[in-house]
């Protein structure tokens, strides 16, 4: 369900990205999910299920990082203090 839940994030934003004029990190959503859901569903065929394991994961932690950090810069996500 995790794994599933970590490729679904990026395609379910792609929508939103695109409707508020940001195309090009649409389409990275929609890589970054689509390349994902692959590496995390080779994971059953491929004898080293290890290393397409965390490749699959360390794609979508990218994208999570990239997106939290980009909010942050324009002002969408405040820390705290």
């Amino acid at each position: 369900t995790g794994y599933v839940a970590l490729a679904a994030t990026p395609l379910l934003a792609a929508p939103s990205l695109r409707r508020n004029g940001r195309p090009v990190a649409a389409r990275a959503s929609l890589v970054c999910g689509t390349v994902t859901a692959a590496l995390l569903a080779s994971t059953m065929l491929d004898p080293w299920h290890g290393a397409t394991q965390r490749a699959g994961l360390l794609v979508t932690d990218a994208w999570i990082v990239a997106t939290a950090l980009t909010m942050w810069r324009r002002g969408r996500l405040l820390p705290t203090t």
